[in-house]
């Protein structure tokens, strides 16, 4: 009887861990930069409307640099794609400069307060049509202004988006 119940208690514990990990974001190792218009791709194509991708340096630590995409879907046009630069306090040293490369490269973005008293104050949102916007976007916030080196790699994990 004892040999039941511990062997109960053991399946029940590993498909709990199952479950859990089966909801947490996998995270797509060591992306070179030139690989990154494919990952938007997906987020584009198979993500589900507010469905989102994080890219950060594969060398990050919690509180360190991201960059966020997400679909966006209205009835007015089709599908797109939108970075989302959260004002924090690890990242009020990139805001500034990113709004300002931004505006050199002649992108439109908003700047919109967060209601909340949490830990984000705002976010920058850059809306883009095209992949290939998005890209570009990403590479300009990623190499001048988070002043990564795009010979290293990235880390990219997917947030509502429906596998192949």
């Amino acid at each position: 009887m004892i040999g039941w119940l511990t062997g109960g208690t053991l399946l029940v514990g590993l498909l709990l861990l199952l479950w859990y990990k089966s909801k947490q974001p996998y995270w797509h190792r060591g992306v070179r930069f030139t690989d990154l218009d494919r990952f938007l791709e997906v987020l584009l194509r198979r993500g589900q409307p507010d469905g989102f991708m994080v890219v950060r340096p594969s060398s990050a630590r919690e509180e360190e640099p991201f960059v966020q995409f997400a679909k966006r879907v209205d009835r007015a046009r089709p599908a797109r794609l939108e970075l989302a630069f959260p004002l924090a306090s690890w990242s009020e040293t990139y805001f500034g400069p990113l709004e300002r490369a931004l505006a050199a490269a002649d992108i439109q973005y908003t700047v919109q307060p967060t209601s909340s008293a949490g830990v984000v104050r705002a976010y920058l949102y850059a809306p883009v049509d095209t992949v290939e916007e998005a890209h570009r976007i990403a590479l300009i916030t990623l190499v001048p202004v988070l002043g990564l080196n795009p010979e290293n790699t990235l880390d990219v994990a997917f947030g509502g988006v429906d596998p192949e």
